[in-house]
């Protein structure tokens, strides 16, 4: 099934959760980023989500996005851009 793509920011327990729910409804068109290499590995391991090392990679691909993070990710001085839907 083809959906939106979908950007996981947070590959943590509950963003990996998130991810493999998403997939299993279905949605095959998944990102993902996390700052820590193996949180993304592990999250690409469970969902065949692509991963990705920065979030400009993300913005760039134009996905609504899923916040899954401690504050970190999100207080980190970069803002989300204007053109996202944010769930």
């Amino acid at each position: 099934m083809t959906r939106t793509r979908i950007g996981m920011l947070g590959c943590g327990s509950l963003g990996r959760r998130h991810l493999r729910n998403l997939r299993t409804l279905g949605y095959s068109n998944l990102l993902a980023f996390d700052p820590d290499p193996a949180a993304r590995a592990a999250a690409h391991r469970e969902s065949g989500a692509v991963c990705m090392a920065t979030l400009d990679e993300v913005w760039a691909r134009e996905p609504g996005v899923v916040v899954a993070s401690p504050s970190g990710i999100t207080q980190s001085g970069t803002l989300l851009p204007s053109n996202l839907a944010v769930y």
